[in-house]
């Protein structure tokens, strides 16, 4: 993960902590006693609190618990940015291991190996600046004939055949 990814994480993070909260208001938890009745709005633990009834009557009083919204929004805040970090480290190592370069197996002779390790010669960049010169080359040379041979019937190439048999004149004594 990249450090110029954290803050935007963090703004993220926030808005599903806060939006995780006041979704939390759909839980409802009824309370009712002898001489109480009320109801609790929150998850997992409950911020706003409607008293309907006390020891002294019916009332409609609603209270609001600051140190419980304080912590479920850092619960919340903590939970959604570690399954955000995860989520964004995944996608970085998939899109690493998806990338161009692929792991290749390839078979050396162990004292052109051990030659190679002395001088300090790093094995893929050797490997992939000599396939990329070759390819290159090859390149140059396939457009090369691919652009003469247009016309191939009018073009002589090669030699000719070397097993020609008694019907060439050159051979007929």
């Amino acid at each position: 993960m990249r450090a110029k990814h954290i803050p935007l994480l963090m703004i993220v993070a926030v808005l599903v902590s806060v939006l995780t909260t006041v979704g939390g208001l759909l839980y409802r938890q009824i309370i009712e006693y002898a001489d109480f009745e009320a109801d609790r709005f929150g998850f997992p633990f409950y911020w706003i609190e409607h008293v309907k009834a006390t020891f002294a009557g019916r009332t409609d009083h609603w209270n609001i618990e600051t140190s419980n919204l304080a912590v479920n929004i850092v619960l919340f805040f903590m939970v959604s940015f570690a399954i955000l970090s995860l989520i964004l480290v995944w996608k970085t190592k998939r899109s690493q291991l998806e990338s161009i370069e692929h792991s290749v197996v390839l078979y050396l002779n162990k004292e052109l190996a051990s030659k190679m390790r002395e001088l300090g010669f790093n094995f893929s960049k050797t490997f992939e600046n000599h396939f990329k010169h070759l390819l290159t080359q090859f390149h140059a040379v396939s457009t090369r004939n691919n652009s003469e041979s247009t016309n191939r019937s009018s073009l002589w190439w090669g030699c000719p055949d070397l097993n020609r048999g008694l019907e060439s004149p050159s051979l007929q004594a």
